[in-house]
């Protein structure tokens, strides 16, 4: 087995431990709240803080990479993420958790474009689309795992036992990473701001880092925060339940984020791809929030959903066409790091949205009450944003992959 392949399972490891890490504060909405009294919008800064600290360090870590190699850079990530976790486990107030989220958000940064660099420095680009579709459906696996078993476990636990669960297994994936990763290429190179800037706004790099925004919006705003409370409103289900539903989106883009890669890559039509899949999710996810559903057209929609945003793995594809082993790290981290900040963006909109509908009413613990209708405001600003995308994609023209 090569030495580049066994770098790759060794970061996919740990992107499948930051999704979990990702993803907890959704199964802990009831539990969080009642605990700090907080709101929806306050609520919604434990996962607008992660993607913050996240996609603030994206190009940081994109040109580290670029520069020192990916060994030294992917442990230090793993121990502040670690770190984080443990800090949620000990937080006695909301300010504190706060914090927690931001270091792990920082700490998670480079499990994805650690894995881009590495697939694109060790694999022709004709079966690059494959490799990021299968480190995120890897990753992925562990939403679905976080959305199911931490559901249960913090209706027989508290929160911070849980956390501190993930923080043992934090320090397990440091060692597992200590071991496997061995490829660390000092590549030398210099980055200017200039060089930044004149990627960031070349219309490579530019479109598809904002078309992924609209292509993630499902897996930022429902699976990774706000679907759990959504399903148990609209469908009037018990949180476990609604965390079974939110899974299927995850285990929609478990293989999505293979396959359409694949197929549209194979046939050397990524913009196509790209293309397709932003108008299906857009359709879909306005038949969720605007349509009376049966169970299983519930299950058909929220599975299709997360199939089509394995489409975004192609705009990784259209953006790192091109590039070399002294670039690739800077790309991924540029259209990371305008993914990752939009979601943050929009999971904080649909908290201050409910906010400001919100029509008064109080649960028994004297937390805020969400209807549906208040959802289905909040949501249609999720709508205008993918329709932009929807826009953005008709500009995009078709590459060839080697």
């Amino acid at each position: 087995m090569s030495e580049g392949l066994v770098a790759w399972l060794a970061i996919t490891i740990f992107y499948f431990y930051q999704y979990i890490v990702r993803a907890a504060p959704s199964s802990m909405f009831g539990d969080i709240t009642e605990q700090f009294n907080i709101n929806a919008d306050q609520f919604a800064t434990l996962g607008s803080l992660y993607l913050v600290g996240y996609a603030m360090m994206q190009i940081p870590i994109g040109v580290m990479m670029d520069r020192f190699g990916v060994r030294r850079v992917v442990l230090t990530s793993i121990l502040i993420c670690t770190a984080g976790t443990f800090i949620s486990a000990i937080s006695d107030s909301f300010a504190m958790l706060q914090v927690a989220r931001f270091i792990e958000g920082v700490g998670s940064a480079c499990a994805l474009i650690s894995g881009l660099k590495i697939i694109s420095d060790n694999f022709q680009e004709g079966k690059r689309a494959v490799f990021f579709g299968s480190t995120v459906s890897i990753g992925v696996f562990g939403a679905v795992i976080s959305s199911n078993i931490i559901a249960l476990l913090t209706d027989q636990y508290h929160p911070k036992d849980v956390w501190c669960v993930l923080a043992i297994i934090g320090v397990a994936i440091f060692v597992i990473s200590f071991v496997l990763i061995r490829q660390n290429e000092k590549q030398h190179v210099t980055v200017e701001l200039k060089d930044i800037f004149k990627l960031c706004i070349s219309k490579r790099v530019l479109l598809p880092s904002i078309i992924a925004i609209g292509l993630y919006v499902p897996v930022a705003v429902l699976g990774d925060l706000w679907g759990i409370h959504f399903l148990q409103t609209k469908f009037n289900v018990a949180k476990s339940t609604a965390a079974q539903i939110n899974a299927l989106l995850y285990i929609g883009m478990i293989f999505g984020s293979s396959i359409v890669p694949y197929i549209f890559e194979k046939f050397g039509k990524v913009a196509l791809g790209i293309r397709i899949s932003i108008c299906i999710i857009t359709t879909l996810f306005a038949l969720l929030i605007y349509t009376d559903l049966n169970y299983p057209s519930l299950f058909m929609i929220i599975i299709l959903l997360g199939f089509f945003c394995g489409g975004e793995m192609l705009c990784f594809t259209f953006a790192l066409s091109g590039s070399n082993a002294m670039t690739s790290g800077l790309i991924s981290g540029i259209v990371n790091t305008l993914n990752m900040a939009g979601s943050g963006v929009l999971q904080q909109i649909i908290g201050i949205v409910l906010d400001f509908v919100w029509s008064g009413s109080l649960n028994a613990h004297g937390n805020r009450n969400y209807s549906e209708g208040d959802f289905v405001v909040a949501l249609t600003s999720m709508i205008i944003v993918m329709v932009i995308c929807v826009v953005c994609s008709l500009f995009m023209k078709n590459i060839k992959c080697k």
